[in-house]
């Protein structure tokens, strides 16, 4: 899977606009389904939070060590799995936590937050693109088929979209 010319074909344009549409459904989510006060972000609010600068935010626990990181994770698995590499997917999860903190919110950015969506980003991000990309095989067919495609957009959504919106999940 790591060898093959397909799958290693660099997609910049489209890992950016995956990482902008994470944030863009996310923030939708926040906003219109859930009503919370934080995503009622605003120019004002925007520009506030490049004036204002960082803080360090008190969220809970979960939400700073799992949330974060697995946000990260897409991020950074949205650029790795169009192609890039390690170290050039990693400013992917630094860019979509900035991207965040500045304007997805209307609280002030957290150093915190932008740390753990970063760092935790890369590692599980890392970790879960390899994982998927070992179960997957494109030489099966069926229902064992079904069962790896499935477990590995599981485990990396990012990949599985990826893999439906390039017709890959069927492809043999």
């Amino acid at each position: 899977r790591f060898t093959d010319p397909g799958y290693l074909r660099r997609r910049w344009g489209r890992a950016a606009l995956m990482t902008t549409g994470i944030n863009v459904l996310v923030h939708s989510f926040d906003r219109f389904v859930l009503d919370e006060d934080f995503a009622e972000v605003t120019f004002k609010s925007i520009a506030a939070n490049w004036r204002n600068g960082l803080v360090w935010d008190n969220d809970q626990f979960t939400t700073n060590l799992f949330a974060h990181p697995y946000h990260g994770n897409l991020y950074f698995n949205a650029a790795r799995s169009n192609g890039l590499s390690f170290w050039q997917s990693t400013p992917f999860a630094l860019g979509g936590s900035l991207m965040w903190e500045y304007c997805g919110e209307a609280e002030p950015p957290a150093i915190n937050d932008l740390l753990a969506t970063t760092f935790g980003g890369i590692c599980l991000g890392e970790i879960t693109h390899r994982i998927s990309a070992l179960i997957l095989n494109d030489r099966s067919r069926g229902f064992r088929r079904f069962l790896r495609e499935t477990a590995a957009t599981l485990i990396n959504p990012m990949q599985g979209l990826t893999r439906i919106t390039d017709g890959d999940v069927g492809r043999v």
